[in-house]
């Protein structure tokens, strides 16, 4: 039997980093805003990017998920997107979350707003059966958002 080795260069890993920025608009806007106003369409955008020429042996897809968190009574909505990772390109990913009227819940009995935590969360997984979390994760809290 032969004895073999192998080489990873010193840092290979350390050399991995990310970003993660997300923002929410009115649908057809591009200016961030957290007051939002009931009866209107909002976009949640949100932008994963792995740095490193490693990055190009990572193959995978992302989870996303946007989270609102009520300051009250009204529900907790989440929605979720699986996004295939392309590290071949050197543009971020961009995962967009159209959030219909009424996503928030109703804001009928309630007075002067309602107040949400809306959260982004970003979770990198491998492409075996079954998935499995790749150890690359992060999180962007976007609120507190207002739904008056």
């Amino acid at each position: 039997m032969a004895h073999c080795s192998i080489e990873v260069p010193e840092g290979f890993c350390d050399q991995l980093g990310g970003h993660l920025n997300a923002y929410i608009t009115e649908v057809g806007g591009d200016t961030p805003t957290n007051i939002l106003s009931e009866g209107a369409s909002y976009e949640v955008v949100v932008s994963l990017e792995l740095t490193a020429i490693t990055k190009r042996m990572i193959c995978g897809h992302w989870c996303v998920c946007v989270a609102a968190e009520s300051i009250g009574p009204l529900a907790e909505p989440k929605t979720c997107q699986s996004k295939d990772m392309t590290n071949c390109d050197d543009a971020p990913e961009v995962v967009r979350f159209r959030l219909p009227e009424g996503w928030f819940g109703s804001a009928e009995g309630a007075q002067c707003g309602d107040v949400f935590n809306l959260s982004v969360t970003a979770v990198a997984y491998d492409n075996c059966e079954p998935p499995r979390p790749l150890g690359i994760a992060g999180f962007c809290t976007l609120g507190p958002v207002m739904v008056q």
